[in-house]
């Protein structure tokens, strides 16, 4: 008999992905176009390979704050609170982080934490990329909204 016929989604890249590993291919250090990559991952809800992409543009960029911050917020998506917060305090006054840091001490009910979080964030400018629920909804908010 035939051979038992796989997933066909599983092998097919998101949309705009492979035009990026094509660019990829000639530049493969290229933090930015990992970055993109990622959030293509991203958007198609496949954060574990998002995850995979930034640790990858951390290795070429270690001390990439912009880099640590996608990694935290990608774990946000993963429901990893705890290593989202890592990443963010790993990534210290990217917005992005504060933000996201932001936005947990507000879920967990940090008030004072979340408080001057928050206004490092509003200090810091807005978030940058594909932004959670949890960092999303906290850009506007004043500091008395807790």
């Amino acid at each position: 008999g035939d051979p038992p016929q796989r997933a066909e989604h599983a092998n097919v890249a998101p949309a705009g992905a492979p035009e990026i590993r094509r660019k990829l291919f000639d530049q493969p250090r290229n933090v930015a176009l990992l970055t993109h990559l990622a959030e293509i991952y991203i958007r198609n809800k496949d954060f574990s390979m998002a995850e995979l992409i930034f640790n990858r543009a951390l290795e070429i960029d270690p001390a990439n704050p912009s880099v640590m911050a996608n990694i935290g917020s990608t774990n946000l998506f993963k429901r990893d609170y705890t290593k989202a917060k890592v990443w963010f305090e790993k990534a210290k006054d990217q917005p992005l982080a504060l933000w996201g840091l932001a936005g947990l001490y507000k879920k967990f009910r940090f008030s004072t934490k979340y408080q001057r979080t928050l206004a490092a964030a509003k200090t810091a400018g807005p978030a940058r990329g594909i932004l959670h629920p949890l960092v999303s909804a906290k850009r506007n908010e004043s500091l008395e909204s807790f």
